[in-house]
């Protein structure tokens, strides 16, 4: 998280994608970037990067280095389960770094809430309607 090569790499992943949202946005237009190339070109960058750190390492840090990412969905009661067929895949090994680039600009895509008030700001409130329909659905879930 703190090589430059890193940074380096979160600017061009970045560029691509707005690269590839300019594309959508004007389909017509002849002038536009080429990035069929640029997923393995990224590819290359992130696996230099991993290589580095692995050199980097010790031998016996590098026998406890673990690589896992969880995707999915963390509700793990059977209704949810079962109705919402809502699921999680593990994944392991260094084919788990895929999602590592996405994670760390997940923060900066999303906008985080800070007090209740924003969240009532956001959502209505429910009607006499929508409360009682409400309380019939959890008394038959």
């Amino acid at each position: 998280m703190q090589s430059p090569e890193l940074g380096r790499l979160l600017v061009e992943h970045i560029r691509y994608v707005a690269e590839q949202e300019m594309i959508t946005a004007n389909a017509t237009n002849e002038d536009l970037p080429d990035v069929r190339g640029r997923p393995a070109a990224l590819a290359r960058e992130w696996l230099s990067i991993v290589g580095g750190m692995l050199e980097q390492a010790t031998p016996e840090e590098r026998e406890q280095i673990i690589y896992y990412l969880t995707v999915g969905s963390v509700n793990l009661d059977y209704r949810s389960m079962m109705l919402n067929a809502e699921t999680m895949l593990l994944v392991s090994s260094w084919q788990s770094l895929t999602g590592f680039v996405d994670f760390l600009l997940l923060p900066g895509l999303c906008e985080w809430l800070e007090t209740p008030e924003e969240l009532d700001a956001l959502l209505p409130p429910p009607s006499g309607f929508r409360r009682r329909i409400s309380n019939f659905l959890r008394i038959l879930l």
